[in-house]
C-alpha cells in the first residue's frame, strides 16, 4: 500500500468513495445534576438493529475544502484507491483536525486508516504540532473504536454542534 499526498488529479477518485458506515453501536450520553454538580457519562449501547449511515456529500464543497486543507493524503495500491485522511489548521491549539477519514468499505478493518493517521502524525510532528484532533458523532462507533485503538483520548463534547441535533465527541492525541 502507498500513501502520499493527494493531488488535485486524485480529487475525483477520492471524492467517488463510499463514505458510509454501519453500526451496531452508539455512544450514549447522560448527564445529571447532584447538587452543584453536572455528571456526564457516555456509554456503549447495543442498538436493536444495525443502522447504515449514509453522508450525502457535494463535490465542489469537497474540493473547495480540500484546497484550503493542511494535508491530503490518500492510499492505494495497483492504482486503486482505498481511502483518504484531510488535515485542517487548528492554530489556536498548534494542532491539525483529523476532518475527513474515509476507507473504501472492501478495505475497512485491514490498517488503511491506521496507517493513514501514523502518516499525519509524522507529519504534524514535523510541523512541530502538539496534537492531532478528532471530532465524530455519538453514532458513528466505528470511529470512536478507532480513535481509542490509535491511542486518542476523549477530550470533550458538544451538544448543539450539529443541526440535526447530534452529539458530537471530540478526541486528541498529544505529540
Amino acid at each position: 500500500m502507498l500513501i502520499r499526498p493527494a493531488t488535485q488529479v486524485d480529487w475525483k477518485s477520492l471524492a467517488a468513495l463510499d463514505d458510509s458506515y454501519t453500526t451496531e453501536y452508539v455512544w450514549q450520553m447522560q448527564e445529571r445534576t447532584e447538587g452543584e454538580e453536572i455528571i456526564v457519562n457516555f456509554r456503549t449501547i447495543k442498538l436493536p438493529r444495525p443502522l447504515r449511515v449514509s453522508r450525502t456529500k457535494d463535490a465542489a464543497s469537497l474540493f473547495s475544502q480540500w484546497a484550503s486543507s493542511d494535508l491530503l493524503l490518500m492510499a492505494e495500491q495497483e492504482g486503486e484507491v482505498w481511502g483518504y485522511l484531510e488535515l485542517r489548521p487548528r492554530s489556536a491549539e498548534r494542532g491539525a483536525l483529523i476532518a475527513n477519514l474515509v476507507i473504501t468499505p472492501n478495505r475497512r478493518r485491514q490498517g488503511v486508516a491506521t496507517a493513514l493517521i501514523k502518516e499525519a502524525r509524522g507529519w504534524a510532528k514535523a510541523h512541530r504540532l502538539r496534537s492531532l484532533f478528532v471530532e465524530t458523532q455519538t453514532k458513528n462507533y466505528p470511529a470512536i473504536r478507532l480513535c481509542q485503538k490509535c491511542g486518542f483520548l476523549f477530550c470533550g463534547f458538544d451538544d448543539h454542534h450539529y443541526s440535526n441535533r447530534d452529539i458530537a465527541v471530540f478526541f486528541v492525541s498529544n505529540l
